[in-house]
């Protein structure tokens, strides 16, 4: 059996979804866990909203090109 590691962005802490896609390659990993959370919950972190229930196609595209420009697949959504 094939064994998958990756890492959940909040391991990123203040830096954020974005932030931690950035540095994820570094650390030499190629899977992402993205978490998805209300805006109030968003907002309570303290960091930008990036995957919500109510997350447009458009904003999955901005997110998917991300991923791509770094090199990451993702993992699982919570």
């Amino acid at each position: 059996m094939a064994v998958l590691v990756s890492c959940h962005t909040d391991c990123y802490g203040g830096l954020g979804v974005a932030g931690a896609i950035e540095l994820l390659p570094e650390a030499g990993l190629s899977f992402v866990e993205l978490p998805v959370r209300t805006v109030a919950e968003w907002e309570r972190l303290r960091l930008a909203p990036t995957l919500t229930p109510d997350t447009s196609l458009h904003q999955l595209d901005r997110i998917q090109r991300l991923l791509d420009r770094h090199g990451l697949s993702v993992s699982s959504c919570d």
